[in-house]
């Protein structure tokens, strides 16, 4: 998607994604079904979320440090989406409720899953 190459008269790659991949979003949930993004912010770009018919739950994944502070380490933020991927498909979870029992590579949820937007999940640094 970072690519600068644009087909036909969109101005953008994610453009020229944006409106047909909402519709097949959409076209698959059910009104009111959330939806949960484990998509990469780059992404995430081809999809007009103001469009979607569900609520979007967008879990987080942050590191604690020692000093209490929070931070994304890119790579782990990226093994931790695929690792919730799959630990949703082999456990047929199907409401976000069932991702509390998420705790894969140490991350677990900081609170219940909102109703929509972002949701922490966090874990001790690694060194």
């Amino acid at each position: 998607m970072g690519s600068r190459w644009a087909p036909g008269s969109a101005r953008s790659l994610v453009a020229w994604w944006k409106e047909d991949l909402t519709a097949a979003v959409n076209q698959r949930l059910r009104k009111g079904e959330p939806l949960l993004n484990l998509a990469a912010q780059e992404y995430l770009k081809a999809l007009d979320l103001n469009k979607v018919k569900g609520p979007v739950i967008s879990p987080v994944f942050k590191e604690r440090r020692p000093d209490g502070s929070l931070k994304t380490a890119p790579v782990h933020a990226k093994m931790a989406r695929g690792a919730l991927v799959r630990w949703c498909l082999e456990n047929w979870i199907e409401e976000p409720a069932g991702l509390l029992a998420f705790g894969e590579l140490g991350w677990e949820a900081e609170n219940e899953p909102p109703e929509s937007g972002v949701w922490l999940f966090s874990r001790p640094v690694r060194e």
